[in-house]
């Protein structure tokens, strides 16, 4: 894995984790809108995971909205979402 992918990655992560990060994402308007909904998905369900109060439910809605932008940004971009 090349050290810009890592980089990436790394920086995804301590966003869905709550820090501030520089990213920017650059693309044409459908891969940087397949980019994030892939990140709000999974920041979503780790937010909801951390939340005391929340359901089965949410928690079933939230992941299948995570794997659908994973679906996406693998067959959109050619790479497995791994975050």
């Amino acid at each position: 894995m090349s050290n810009s992918i890592t980089n990436f990655q790394a920086a995804i992560a301590s966003h869905i984790l709550g820090a501030q990060t520089n990213v920017r994402l650059r693309g044409s308007s459908e891969q940087v809108r397949i980019v994030a909904e892939a990140i709000n998905s999974s920041k979503a369900l780790y937010e909801e995971l951390n939340n005391p109060d929340t359901t089965m439910e949410k928690v079933s809605e939230l992941l299948e909205k995570k794997h659908q932008a994973s679906k996406a940004f693998q067959d959109k971009l050619g790479a497995p979402w791994v975050l």
